[in-house]
């Protein structure tokens, strides 16, 4: 399920175009990225979350490694959320605003909210809500200026001041910013420069060319140059392109490149002998027709 705002459901829906399973959709009218940050702790005003056993939540900068129908097969508590421990709690982007440090080490570990497995008991419905309402008096009640990491030290904070957090399960199953693929992992996390998606967007591309996620050889539009407009860009070697400054490409298939350049993800597909291509912008679906120049 893919949680979202109405205007994005038709761009993300042709992404799956292909895929065979069913996809659903939670829309959520959200007008700022401080809403939808926090946007995971509404969960429960879905009309069929009753109906689920266990529900695995991901941010959308994550790459799967291998079968993840594991991560179900594990007994887990209603009262706990499961969760992949990072940093400290002595920090801003752990809680440490809100801690009482008499009563807690700061060395105490926190952890991401970029991935959380939970039963949809009350339990955690009651967690959820105690989230909500810690962020809504502590912003919009009493003002106070949005944290940098958004939601996360609201649900560290509350997740161990109500002794709802388990951090054992994920640690040998998903990995923050890994260098090396690892096939006892299931989840791939790659936060950091939150809300700047071309940073996530090289690392996880770089990694995922580990991963073999990408295996077709794109020597056919290596050294090439084409036609974008009233320009040009050039296809460098080792994913590299001139697009009006640096850019980086990866191969779906022999016919299929993800392109990314001028802070823009683009679709980029190739006729047969690779002399012209159709371009397709992840963001608003603007095409580009281009041809190669000889």
């Amino acid at each position: 399920m893919i949680v979202t705002h109405p205007r994005f459901q038709a761009n993300i829906q042709k992404q799956f175009d292909g895929f065979k399973f069913p996809i659903k959709f939670y829309l959520l009218e959200l007008t700022t990225f401080f809403q939808a940050g926090y946007a995971r702790f509404l969960i429960f005003n879905y009309p069929d979350i009753r109906r689920y056993d266990k529900i695995l939540y991901l941010d959308t900068d994550i790459l799967i490694n291998s079968d993840i129908t594991k991560l179900f097969e594990f007994e887990i508590s209603s009262q706990k959320i499961y969760v992949l421990k990072e940093g400290h709690i002595g920090h801003a982007y752990w809680g440490g605003n809100f801690f009482d440090f008499t009563k807690y080490d700061k060395t105490q570990p926190g952890f991401t909210s970029g991935i959380l497995l939970f039963k949809p008991s009350r339990e955690i419905e009651i967690l959820f809500e105690a989230v909500r309402d810690h962020i809504i008096k502590y912003v919009y009640i009493d003002g106070n200026m949005i944290p940098i990491c958004l939601d996360q030290p609201f649900i560290v904070y509350n997740a161990i001041e109500q002794n709802k957090c388990d951090m054992d399960i994920l640690v040998t199953l998903a990995e923050n910013n890994p260098t090396e693929v690892n096939a006892n992992k299931i989840i791939y996390h790659f936060p950091g420069d939150l809300g700047i998606h071309k940073s996530k967007f090289a690392k996880m591309l770089n990694f995922g060319k580990k991963m073999n996620l990408f295996p077709k050889s794109t020597k056919s539009i290596e050294n090439q140059k084409y036609s974008w407009q009233n320009s040009s860009i050039t296809f460098l070697e080792n994913g590299k392109m001139d697009a009006f400054g640096t850019g980086i490409y990866e191969g779906l298939d022999s016919h299929t490149i993800y392109a990314f350049f001028g802070g823009r993800l683009h679709v980029i597909t190739f006729n047969e002998d690779h002399t012209q291509f159709v371009s397709m912008r992840t963001d608003d679906n603007e095409q580009v027709v281009g041809d190669v120049i000889k």
